[in-house]
């Protein structure tokens, strides 16, 4: 899923002047869409990892009785990113943190040799059920 922003408003917005006023640094360019007095921005390309992006709507936003609005910012941060997701791909560190399920029906264990390294995980199912090797989040 694209990156979002989403601002809501108490009132119906001059959405052209709106617009105008959003800016966020780092600089990004994208394309806005309302739906009521809510405005979505969504960035034409993903947003860099690990950085903190300012956002702003500055002074030039009005309502439509044409009320200038406060300027309004805030910050967050995108999340830091790992080219591999998964920790320990190679069972080097042991079983941990893969976790298989059902728990009941599966026995989990490590064995030498492995495919690229000394070890391998080994699954020994007492029945076959639909099983899950994973970690969790």
């Amino acid at each position: 899923m694209a990156t979002q922003i989403r601002v809501d408003f108490s009132e119906a917005m001059n959405k052209t002047s709106v617009q105008s006023a959003f800016s966020t640094s780092p600089v990004t360019t994208g394309s806005f869409s309302w739906n009521g007095n809510n405005m979505t921005y969504t960035p034409g390309s993903k947003l860099n990892f690990n950085t903190i992006y300012n956002v702003a709507i500055g002074s030039g936003a009005r309502d439509l009785s044409g009320n200038v609005l406060s300027s309004y910012n805030w910050q967050f941060i995108t999340q830091s990113f790992s080219e591999n997701l998964i920790i320990n791909p190679g069972f080097e560190s042991g079983k941990t943190p893969w976790m298989v399920y059902p728990t009941t029906a599966v026995a989990f264990s490590m064995v030498s040799p492995g495919n690229e390294g000394t070890y391998s995980a080994k699954l020994s199912l007492a029945v076959f059920p639909g099983i899950q090797l994973f970690q969790p989040i």
